[in-house]
């Protein structure tokens, strides 16, 4: 797959999975990296893409990903979350 910007898609799963400055909850700067890696994928795919946010929560950081997809040329992404909690899923539905 070939990756675009600095970095790429290659740089980020490197940022995510190998930087240990890089947070393992779920937190803003987390969920940027994942955004960024989804958008620079599907940009470089140049197709639809769909994927899945599992253990979403309350939706915060599955809004950070669909915003940064939004800002991705080329980056076509339908995103939806699952989660045990009937209550987080309300939540993330209303906003």
């Amino acid at each position: 797959m070939a990756s675009r910007g600095p970095g790429g898609v290659e740089g980020s799963l490197k940022r995510l999975y190998e930087d240990p400055r890089t947070l393992l909850g779920s937190r803003a700067e987390r969920a940027d990296l994942q955004a960024e890696m989804l958008a620079e994928t599907a940009s470089v795919l140049a197709r639809p893409v769909v994927a899945a946010g599992t253990g979403c929560g309350d939706g915060r950081a599955t809004a950070v990903v669909m915003a940064r997809c939004k800002r991705t040329a080329g980056a076509q992404v339908s995103l939806f979350g699952l989660d045990w909690s009937r209550e987080a899923l309300e939540k993330a539905r209303r906003s």
